[in-house]
């Protein structure tokens, strides 16, 4: 009897100790499992949190890289006429808030009467203004300067690609000889200059060149006098609506 009842007792003991065995084993395979998916999914974070970081690092692309090509440009102008001849310039200098320069100069050699400027007193002289635009809106906006009369140097040009680069367009080429301080001379040379300024987002080279008239109009009948600070003048904008074209240009540019 005591050696059967040894023997149940180790058979106990044998059982307990496989079950337990058995538990180990699954206990320490599910911590393994669980390691490895831990490890995985840290490693999915890390490769993602990486990638997102990597794109928004990415370099700022330069607005003005396409349109380098611009500067410096310098294109011809001329009219069908034969009249008008000149040039437009760009520069582009990234450093100033409104970075492209674009400089208009035209010389029209064509017979402007004088006039006299209504209600100032004086005497007979030029009085134009220019609008510089397309056809269907030459009596928009209130121009784009005077038409300057030459006395001096009238067969010359001036550097129009420099006065871009200088964001300038004070001229004296047609100044200073006597016929400047004759009142009684007459010219048939004149000129028109002016300038624009652009960022990357209101530049538009085909609008640059799709200025395709110049109209001139006399500005003398609408001088009236300024009774706050003394003088006669003009409302450009009142000229441009209500005058009458003196002169008009069909253009053509060409580089």
């Amino acid at each position: 009897m005591q050696e059967k009842k040894s023997n149940k007792v180790i058979l106990t003991v044998v059982i307990i100790v496989v079950v337990i065995g058995a538990a180990a084993g699954i206990y320490f395979a599910t911590q393994g499992e669980n390691e490895n998916t831990n490890a995985t999914k840290s490693t999915t974070t890390n490769t993602a949190t990486n990638t997102t970081a990597n794109t928004s690092t990415v370099t700022e692309t330069d607005p003005y890289a396409d349109l380098m090509k611009y500067d410096n440009k310098v294109l011809t102008i001329s009219s069908t006429d034969g009249k008008v001849t000149g040039q437009v310039a760009i520069s582009i200098d990234k450093t100033q808030t409104m970075p492209i320069t674009v400089v208009y100069f035209m010389k029209v050699d064509d017979s402007l009467a004088k006039s006299v400027a209504a209600t100032s007193g004086a005497g007979a002289a030029y009085y134009y203004i220019a609008n510089h635009t397309t056809a269907d809106a030459i009596n928009d906006g209130d121009g784009t300067g005077s038409l300057s009369e030459a006395f001096c140097n009238v067969d010359q040009m001036p550097d129009v690609l420099a006065m871009a680069q200088a964001r300038s367009i004070d001229i004296d080429l047609y100044l200073g000889c006597d016929a400047q301080y004759d009142p009684w001379h007459s010219t048939n040379t004149f000129y028109h200059v002016y300038s624009n300024y652009f960022n990357s987002d209101t530049f538009n080279y085909d609008s640059i060149i799709g200025k395709d008239t110049l109209a001139v109009f006399d500005s003398a009948p609408f001088y009236t006098e300024d009774p706050e600070i003394g003088g006669w003048g003009a409302d450009d904008e009142q000229v441009i609506s209500e005058g009458e074209v003196a002169a008009q240009y069909d253009l053509i540019y060409t580089e």
